[in-house]
């Protein structure tokens, strides 16, 4: 699959403090996508298994992702990079900034960093987006209801279409709930240019989150 990757404007900005990564050792600096890919992939996918656990509620998250994004995507779109990754900030009650594991996130922080020429950042950013995609890739070939591809979150189709756009254009959405099972039915047109039907498994909405007033702590 070829590496996932957005548009970005022709000015450089400052990459803001927010994102650095310095702790780094300089080896790893260095590594390719590839290099990179089976060294993010178990931290991405332990936070995909923090997110449909009970300890955080999914329509807070998403509605959290929403608000974040739609501020961080109106800064980018003023070439105003500092602010976009401001207006991330507020997820990191989630996750390390760094590690966010929302694919549109890493895909705008890959593109800010590409901006700057941070190369380092750059590779971390794609590499951590190729791994949450790969693992939506794992979970179904998203044909049958049967076969369906598995998300945590609704949204994360966004971003999977995105990886994808070379294979799907999307169409339309067709939301599908029973009592234990919610199925997103998406029409697209694929390369050769015949419209299908694609399953996702949004089921994960459904589950209830632990009762109490206590505070979950985010998956570092």
């Amino acid at each position: 699959m070829n590496s996932p990757h957005v548009p970005l404007s022709r000015r450089r900005l400052l990459l803001a403090p927010l994102l650095a990564v310095a702790a780094w050792p300089a080896a790893r600096a260095e590594l390719t996508l590839e290099q990179r890919l089976p060294l993010v992939k178990p931290r991405a996918a332990r936070l995909r298994r923090y997110l449909r656990s009970n300890a955080v509620d999914p329509y807070r998250v998403e509605a959290d992702l929403a608000d974040a994004l739609q501020k961080a995507e109106a800064a980018w779109d003023r070439n105003d990079g500092d602010r976009a990754l401001l207006a991330l900030a507020p997820l990191q009650k989630y996750a390390p900034i760094a590690e966010l594991p929302f694919i549109k996130v890493q895909l705008l922080m890959a593109a800010i960093a590409e901006d700057k020429r941070q190369s380092d950042l750059l590779r971390h950013h794609r590499a951590f987006a190729t791994a949450l995609v790969g693992l939506i890739d794992a979970s179904g070939n998203g044909l049958t209801e049967a076969t369906a591809l598995k998300l945590v979150l609704p949204s994360e189709a966004d971003g999977w279409f995105i990886a994808h756009q070379d294979r799907y254009k999307p169409l339309a959405r067709m939301m599908v709930s029973k009592r234990r099972n919610s199925m997103d039915l998406w029409r697209v047109r694929d390369a050769a240019g015949v419209e299908r039907t694609l399953y996702f498994d949004v089921s994960a909405m459904l589950r209830r989150t632990e009762p109490g007033p206590r505070r979950r702590r985010r998956a570092d």
